[in-house]
């Protein structure tokens, strides 16, 4: 089990993907970004000053862990527990891993401080970059995590390789493909210690604080693995 409380957002900014921050949530038209070199530029320093308050205000945190790195108790040894989150998910060969992240609470507070003076503009470039930063800090845990998990070593890894998606396995997160049940992130949860790091979900299994994200990594895809 890794547990950080506080990783830098300078330790994982470079995996911000740009195309994402601007195309999907800032919602800029790719055209109209390439013509317009104002825009280019406004965009560019907006990034820069949302930059800066998160390296400023924000706390971010992960948990993750493989499952050959799961201590099993006594009466497991026999007997596989299917409450426990281990069994949930099966795969042809190899391990599964899971993930949990969060900006943390301060990334909500600021919404709301901007919302709350009327900085309408700030409050949706905000929303935007927090939701592209979770996913930078996703991916760079991910790709921590397949590490850990022998999929390929450090010097494979860059974020441009990650932001191609070009990279052993699966990462999959509750709601899509295979993973349509939220309540099993509860029990993610609980076995990965998410409350150390302040994230806590609804009955339906829904992560708060919001700009958190829970996934499993997989060295199959997901044709490969097999729901309890």
């Amino acid at each position: 089990m890794t547990i950080n409380n506080h990783f830098p957002v300078s330790d994982f900014i470079d995996w911000l993907n740009p195309k994402f921050l601007y195309h999907t949530t800032w919602q800029i038209d790719a055209e109209s970004l390439k013509k317009d070199k104002e825009l280019q530029k406004e965009l560019k320093e907006k990034k820069q000053e949302m930059t800066r308050w998160a390296k400023e205000i924000l706390r971010p945190a992960f948990s993750y862990c493989s499952d050959d790195l799961i201590p099993i108790p006594p009466s497991h040894k026999t007997e596989l527990d299917t409450s426990d989150v281990r069994y949930i998910h099966k795969v042809e060969e190899g391990k599964v891993g899971y993930q949990v992240v969060t900006l943390g609470k301060e990334a909500i507070e600021k919404a709301r401080e901007l919302k709350a003076n009327g900085e309408y503009l700030d409050y949706f470039y905000w929303h935007g970059f927090c939701a592209a930063l979770t996913e930078a800090l996703a991916a760079r845990v991910h790709a921590m995590l397949r590490v850990e998990m022998g999929m390929e070593t450090e010097r494979d890894q860059s974020p441009e390789k990650e932001f191609r998606k070009e990279y052993p396995g699966k990462r999959m997160s509750w709601g899509y493909e295979i993973l349509p049940d939220f309540k099993q992130q509860n029990k993610v949860l609980v076995f990965l210690e998410a409350e150390k790091i302040g994230i806590t979900s609804t009955e339906s299994g829904m992560l708060e604080p919001e700009y958190s994200t829970c996934a499993m990594v997989s060295p199959e895809n997901e044709k490969k693995i097999r729901v309890n």
